[in-house]
């Protein structure tokens, strides 16, 4: 699903997560986990790629064991973990643990031709 660069991307990327999981009839908390990092991994996505005329795209995969979420930004440089704890209060820094958090595994993969992938995997129950 192509995203605008744009802020009111996160809200469009979890209206789409619980679309989707509805569809599939995954619900309760791991439909919230999952629309928490897709969330995350959007506004990232807007914050660091630094293309406002860029495509971000996100993505849902199912298989029988795992769900993932891909999002695809224009930057091919890769997310950066914090280089220390972050304080609750803080506003910003706080993504990328939570993503960490919430899914069973993360990562990232840069596209042969232009930018990257941030997938997070979740376990079916």
């Amino acid at each position: 699903m192509p995203l605008p660069h744009a802020p009111k991307a996160a809200g469009t990327a979890r209206r789409h997560v619980r679309d989707v999981l509805d569809a599939w009839c995954v619900d309760g908390e791991l439909t919230e986990c999952i629309e928490v990092v897709a969330s995350e991994l959007v506004s990232n996505a807007v914050r660091h790629a630094g293309h406002a005329d860029g495509v971000i795209a996100l993505t849902m995969l199912r298989s029988a064991k795992r769900l993932r979420l891909e999002v695809d930004d224009p930057d091919r440089r890769p997310p950066v973990w914090p280089a220390g704890p972050v304080p609750d209060s803080r506003e910003r820094g706080r993504g990328l643990v939570i993503v960490a958090a919430l899914s069973k595994d993360w990562g990232h993969h840069a596209r042969p031709l232009r930018g990257k992938v941030v997938w997070a995997d979740f376990a079916v129950p």
